[in-house]
């Protein structure tokens, strides 16, 4: 019976919560609706090739140049560190953790900063130790892997970045 009276007394609250939470979901732009992000790196050519690639996938265009209205994203240069998880037997790096970090600034279209922020991405491998030149090729994906995953994470946060910038 007090579970009832419990569940009674809980579900207007939370109805009344979901419905304030209702329209809320308008305020933010839709990816597609931003009307130009410039890109400024100081850094990796494959990180801005992935985030030019993964915007046009979604119709946000790259600017030559910041415009009215535009957003700009100043890359810093990708941090890559390598740690050892594992040792084998003969007391080498046997599994490997690979760190991707990315600071960023994002700008108004008058150069003002409306936020800084830093992203990370991280992969495990397991290092051969019989040919070194395999290992060095599989860190070179794997650094390329996390160059996506970092620039998918910016462009998936983009719309909220608009939002904020729109509001100052």
């Amino acid at each position: 019976m007090m579970r009832w009276l419990a569940l009674l007394c809980l579900l207007p609250g939370l109805v009344a919560c979901g419905w304030q939470l209702r329209g809320q979901s308008g305020d933010y732009l839709a990816l597609e609706q931003l009307p130009g992000v410039y890109i400024q790196s100081r850094g990796d050519a494959v990180l801005v090739q992935a985030l030019q690639r993964q915007l046009a996938d979604w119709s946000v265009a790259r600017l030559a140049s910041p415009q009215p209205g535009s957003l700009s994203l100043e890359l810093g240069a990708p941090q890559v560190q390598s740690r050892v998880q594992t040792l084998g037997g003969d007391l080498r790096a046997h599994q490997v953790r690979l760190e991707m970090q990315l600071e960023f600034r994002l700008l108004n279209d008058r150069g003002e900063e409306l936020l800084t922020d830093t992203l990370f991405a991280v992969r495990s491998y397991e290092q051969n130790p019989v040919e070194p030149a395999s290992a060095e090729r599989q860190r070179d994906q794997l650094t390329t892997e996390l160059a996506e995953e970092l620039a998918g994470q910016l462009v998936r946060l983009l719309p909220l970045y608009a939002s904020v910038a729109r509001e100052n």
